[in-house]
């Protein structure tokens, strides 16, 4: 197996660890709104008048976030990358300045239906979500255009 080989493999386990996570977060969110700004608010992250456009925006962001990491074109799927990099870093600053203030909050990563607290799984799983949507967007390069005769490019 060539590095190209290697650097090929580890690109498809990130796009496709990363979708699928993404794609089951943003479906299992849009069942229970109610039960996702419960969550939300329980981060005491963000106004309250914030909470209502998050839980709205939030599961749909995931959702084609992810349908882009998965099957986009290569510039898309970067742009996705970056968007869940974002995320999940807000995620884990979220998750962590709870845990220093003693809140007793869900994590919320997949909806109202598992009921996890934030903990070492919890960072651990993000951390290694982070570095899958890193390695998108510094490995997955556009291909490059075989230049024909009459290109203006």
């Amino acid at each position: 197996m060539t590095n190209k080989d290697l650097i090929r493999a580890l690109l498809f386990i990130s796009k496709l660890s990363l979708g699928l996570t993404f794609a089951y977060a943003g479906w299992s969110k849009l069942h229970k709104p109610q039960d996702l700004a419960q969550i939300i608010a329980g981060y005491q992250l963000v106004p309250i008048l914030a909470i209502a456009p998050i839980t709205i925006i939030l599961p749909f962001v995931e959702l084609w976030s992810a349908l882009l990491v998965l099957v986009g074109p290569s510039h898309l799927r970067r742009a996705a990358a970056l968007i869940l990099s974002l995320l999940l870093i807000a995620f884990i600053l979220g998750a962590a300045q709870g845990l220093i203030r003693g809140l007793d909050f869900e994590c919320g990563c997949f909806g109202s239906q598992n009921h996890r607290r934030p903990g070492f799984t919890f960072f651990l799983q993000d951390s290694a979500l982070l570095l899958a949507s890193i390695i998108v967007l510094a490995l997955d390069k556009p291909k490059k255009k075989i230049a024909r005769p009459g290109d203006l490019s």
